[in-house]
């Protein structure tokens, strides 16, 4: 799910980079699927609770990381823990 974004920042042509970033996104589905079923094979009684949870910390990260990275961007911090820091909360952005 990650190779193809990394595919479209590695490419210069943009045809190639929008089909990349069109497979990732579209794969991304088959995850998340996956994840959402999984809380009703743990706990039947308690998906809707379940899933509020996973929804709001997976919610947080899309919140966060903006305003992370237009902080990093206006200051021109360039420290590879910086850039770690938002690409993982973009795949715990994906987690949902």
């Amino acid at each position: 799910m990650l190779v193809f974004p990394v595919a479209a920042g590695c490419v210069t042509d943009p045809t190639f980079a929008v089909v990349f970033m069109t497979l990732g996104v579209g794969l991304s589905g088959f995850a998340n699927a996956g994840c959402q079923v999984n809380l009703l094979d743990i706990a039947p009684p308690y998906a809707s609770i379940l899933m509020g949870i996973s929804n709001t910390v997976g919610t947080m990260a899309g919140i966060i990381s903006p305003t992370l990275t237009g902080f990093i961007t206006q200051n021109k911090v360039n420290k590879l823990r910086y850039d770690f820091f938002i690409l993982l909360a973009d795949c715990l952005n994906h987690f949902e």
